[in-house]
């Protein structure tokens, strides 16, 4: 047989069911905030460069890298300056382009004979 609820048993579970929902709503508006920051493009940016940052790979080219692309961009700025010319700007953003490439894929050899340059200037004026 069924017992029989009383308004204080109905009122109780009402309560409950009340609290499990507000606490629920809480748990979703959290989860909810979340995942929002974790789509945002920058923080979406942001976390795909950290990891991609930790792995070996990357950390052993990341400053062939950046020189490279220090390099190209240097480049651009002295030989196409600053400029209006849409043309012009798409040339520069190709040369850059180029320049970081070449200058990141042998970035080993313009090291050694940047040591040697260096090494025949430091000798020219000690001999001075």
């Amino acid at each position: 047989m069924r017992t029989k609820l009383t308004s204080e048993d109905l009122d109780d579970a009402i309560r409950i069911l009340e609290e499990k929902q507000a606490s629920q709503l809480s748990l979703l508006k959290e989860q909810f905030y979340l995942t929002y920051e974790s789509v945002r493009p920058l923080n979406f940016l942001k976390e795909t460069l950290s990891s991609l940052a930790k792995t070996p790979e990357f950390q052993g080219n990341l400053k062939d890298n950046l020189i490279g692309f220090a390099t190209g961009f240097l480049t651009k700025k002295v030989i196409i300056g600053k400029t209006m010319n849409p043309l012009q700007n798409i040339a520069g953003v190709l040369f850059q382009i180029g320049v970081t490439d070449v200058v990141s894929r042998n970035s080993e050899n313009i090291k050694i004979v940047g040591k040697q340059l260096y090494q025949i200037l430091t000798k020219s004026i000690k001999k001075e």
